[in-house]
């Protein structure tokens, strides 16, 4: 990989700075797909429920898309659930270990009540290699010296003896207990069973929502508003340019508004695509040093136009909202809001390493609408932070953020919380202590 010189100042941007270019944040988008579903569901698709049952859980709030994505992907099958596949497995195996008891205990009980139980008394008789019960008549009436200096004894067996080790009949309660573990077994297993089918009932309902939840995002997102967009981003473009020779952008937004609201400002951007190849993704930054007044722009999760083609990654015109190929729909190369986020293809795994590189280099990093609950951002800030002591944060969001981030409430001295929101008149001015960019 090319040595890039990155910018003082990285900047990082998240889905509620695209709020102000009227676009939805997560759980705005959530509640809009729901409507959308309701408004062309049968009523005899599960559909409906479904979600109502994710989006509105018992005693919690609402949940957002990230919530809904990773829900639906998980009882579609496209993405294993470690925490209900450990539940389903413990169950398991707890159920056949109690099986193994179960049976043990039955073969025990069976061969308990075949053989003679012993009668009071400690000593035995034993002839013949065989052990029998000694009568309490024969201990009452026998010498210490008939007896020995054992304490077996050795005369042979009376008709009285082996009457008196007639096996008494077996306790009652040994094969009730046993019978009702059974019963309770059987009762667990059926529910064991009643829930997997339940859950394997949903696939269906839940692919067929996912799809259309991925397909509605990339026609949600491939539009945004250009006037709000401009009055949002071009003041603080401007501004950071008239700082900074050039800058270091990362975005987890599939827009494109950062493309077109440079492209009105003729500020040159670099998004790793190489133009004479097709626009193909090559990592194509200009190293070391870009033009001044330039912007490299780096799109974490992807993009609305970013589609495979095989193996390679082009990037469409802005226009252009989908591509088709000989196999059917060219898949779009982004990365979709869930708890469990995949980054280990192209170009998202160079682009996470250009964002932990430049924040090693950096002095300031300035984040604009991030909830911070990607724990790959918020570990690589971290970590970043740790490596460098004069790493500092300004950040335009909730203080509660950072105060419940597990990763970063320790650096809370290292942020300025800023006091306006993007998007509203004197934005950079609006802090409780001024930031030094």
């Amino acid at each position: 990989m090319r040595e890039l010189k990155y910018s003082e100042l990285v900047l990082l941007t998240g889905a509620g700075a695209s709020k102000a270019c009227g676009l939805p944040d997560m759980r705005e988008f959530a509640k809009q797909f729901r409507e959308q579903v309701a408004s062309v569901n049968d009523t005899s698709s599960p559909s409906i429920d479904l979600l109502d049952d994710i989006l509105t859980p018992d005693g919690g709030p609402p949940a957002d898309l990230e919530a809904l994505m990773t829900a639906l992907a998980c009882l579609s099958g496209e993405i294993r659930d470690p925490a209900g596949e450990l539940l389903i497995r413990n169950a398991r195996s707890s159920e056949r270990d109690l099986t193994r008891s179960l049976d043990k205990i039955s073969d025990h009980l069976a061969e308990w009540t075949t053989i003679a139980p012993l009668t009071s008394g400690p000593f035995q008789v034993i002839t013949k290699g065989a052990v029998y019960p000694i009568s309490s008549t024969y201990l009452a009436t026998a010498s210490p010296l008939t007896l020995g200096a054992s304490r077996f004894a050795t005369r042979p067996l009376t008709a009285s003896d082996l009457l008196l080790s007639a096996p008494p009949e077996p306790p009652a309660i040994s094969r009730d207990r046993v019978d009702k573990h059974r019963a309770s077994l059987s009762e667990a297993r059926k529910t064991l069973e009643d829930w997997t089918n339940y859950f394997a009932g949903l696939r269906s309902a839940a692919s067929e929502l996912l799809n259309g939840l991925k397909a509605n995002i990339q026609q949600t997102y491939s539009s945004y508003k250009a006037r709000p967009a401009a009055r949002s981003y071009k003041p603080l473009m401007n501004e950071l340019l008239k700082r900074f020779p050039y800058l270091d952008v990362f975005t987890l937004n599939y827009d494109m508004v950062l493309e077109g609201v440079l492209a009105s400002s003729r500020h040159p951007c670099f998004s790793g695509f190489k133009a004479s190849a097709g626009r193909e993704w090559r990592n194509a930054f200009p190293a070391p040093v870009p033009p001044p007044g330039s912007v490299r722009l780096y799109k974490l999760h992807g993009s609305v136009n970013w589609y495979q083609m095989r193996r390679r990654v082009i990037e469409m015109p802005a226009e252009v909202t989908g591509v088709t190929t000989r196999t059917g729909p060219a898949e779009t190369m982004m990365i979709y809001p869930m708890t469990q986020k995949v980054v280990y293809s192209e170009p998202h795994l160079t682009l996470f390493h250009h964002f932990a590189r430049a924040l090693r280099e950096a002095k300031r990093c300035l984040i604009i609408g991030c909830s911070l609950r990607d724990d790959l951002v918020c570990s690589t800030l971290a970590f970043a932070a740790r490596e460098r002591p004069g790493l500092r944060f300004v950040f335009c969001g909730s203080p509660a953020s950072i105060a419940d981030n597990p990763w970063l409430k320790l650096l809370h001295k290292r942020f300025t919380v800023m006091d306006n929101r993007f998007g509203e008149d004197a934005f950079l001015g609006g802090t409780q202590r001024a930031p030094r960019f």
